[in-house]
């Protein structure tokens, strides 16, 4: 009996280990820490359905752009994630196809400095829909193809007439389907699993990218350089340090909801 009772008390006293992406600095505004993966087509948004997963953990205030496909000039087909520019700073996800802009806003203010499970999902011909944390939050009708030549980053906006400052807090788990419709049970998992590599489980066959962000190993901490894509597609991101304070960090426990 005693076994038991010590092997219960070892089972749940474990914390999840987990590491991410720190983009976070002192200097708001003066940071410019991101991943860039370059332009790929998958993804894009196009003429299919289309789902993005994400955790998020911020405590800024004002706009900050967690990741995105956007245009540097013009203001023409693109996506991106951000946090409002008002002092709300609820969550907000846009999509331009060059003519119709779609936006999508969080129903509460974001920066808690809480860990939340980002899902936006696009279904073709019907529109699209924003998730936290498996709670629908939004939704727009369809707009056209947004696709580009556009690189897709996390931690900064490049888009040079965009009042989106870079990114403040952390982000890992990035996942995209290209031609795939996360449904409600996908979403539950995604939030519920506790585990790392939950994506690689759910569409597979229409998974284009997906970045656990934890590239480091345990009790490290430096300035990450690439960022491995474990889908089938091997979509590397190439990490940039502006500023000097390390662009990875070690595994840290998190803590979900």
């Amino acid at each position: 009996m005693k076994k038991w009772i010590i092997l219960l008390a070892l089972v749940f006293s474990c914390q999840l280990v987990f590491a991410g992406v720190d983009f976070d600095t002192t200097a708001i505004f003066a940071d410019g820490d991101n991943i860039d993966f370059g332009d790929q087509a998958d993804f894009d948004i196009v003429n299919a359905d289309w789902s993005l997963s994400c955790w998020l953990n911020t405590t800024t205030i004002g706009r900050r752009c967690a990741l995105g496909k956007s245009a540097e000039g013009g203001l023409v087909d693109w996506w991106v994630l951000t946090i409002d520019v008002d002092a709300t700073s609820k969550l907000k996800f846009e999509a331009d196809d060059g003519a119709v802009k779609k936006t999508l806003d969080g129903d509460n203010a974001f920066n808690d400095g809480e860990w939340h499970n980002v899902v936006v999902v696009h279904t073709e011909g019907t529109g699209y829909v924003l998730y936290v944390d498996t709670t629908q939050e939004d939704t727009d009708t369809d707009n056209g193809d947004c696709s580009s030549s556009h690189a897709f980053t996390i931690g900064k906006n490049i888009r040079t007439n965009s009042n989106d400052q870079p990114w403040f807090g952390q982000v890992n788990e990035v996942a995209i389907w290209q031609g795939y419709a996360l449904t409600a049970q996908d979403r539950q998992n995604l939030y519920n699993s506790k585990v790392k590599r939950m994506p690689l489980q759910i569409g597979a066959q229409y998974l284009v990218g997906y970045w656990p962000l934890d590239d480091l190993a345990e009790g490290i901490s430096i300035n990450g350089k690439t960022f491995k894509d474990l889908s089938e597609k091997g979509y590397n991101g190439t990490g940039t340090d502006t500023d000097g304070d390390s662009l990875s960090v070690a595994e840290t426990v998190l803590s979900y909801p």
